[in-house]
């Protein structure tokens, strides 16, 4: 995502979940595709630090999507069910991100992941 537009729908109309490193927008979507916004102020550190950060989050968000995609995809095996919409994902960057160690990182986002997981498999089609 790269329109302020598009950061601003995923903000106003979005359910918003938090963590200890970052706060996150998500807005599900009735594409198969998924995007990723990354909102990283000053006050995380200078450019060097910034991109450090969005680099993580990506790397982070891209692994944690394909084991995401591949459960799934396992579960809903056989089912006639469609295996699930596109979702636009904003990461809003806390201070002290970029302290954490990248194991932690992947874990609080595996946990946004595992409330995504729970919400679909409740959600009425």
């Amino acid at each position: 995502m790269k329109k302020g537009y598009e950061f601003k729908k995923v903000f106003s109309v979005g359910r918003h979940l938090a963590s200890k490193s970052f706060k996150l927008c998500y807005l599900s979507v009735d594409t198969y595709h998924w995007r990723l916004g990354l909102a990283v102020s000053k006050r995380i550190g200078n450019a060097v630090v910034r991109n450090k950060v969005k680099r993580r989050l990506r790397e982070a968000f891209r692994r944690e999507l394909i084991s995401y995609l591949a459960a799934m995809a396992g579960e809903t095996a056989g089912s006639s069910g469609n295996l699930n919409n596109g979702c636009d994902v904003v990461f809003v960057a806390r201070q002290g991100i970029s302290d954490i160690a990248y194991a932690d990182l992947c874990r609080e986002v595996a946990v946004f992941f595992g409330r995504l997981a729970g919400r679909q498999r409740y959600r009425k089609n």
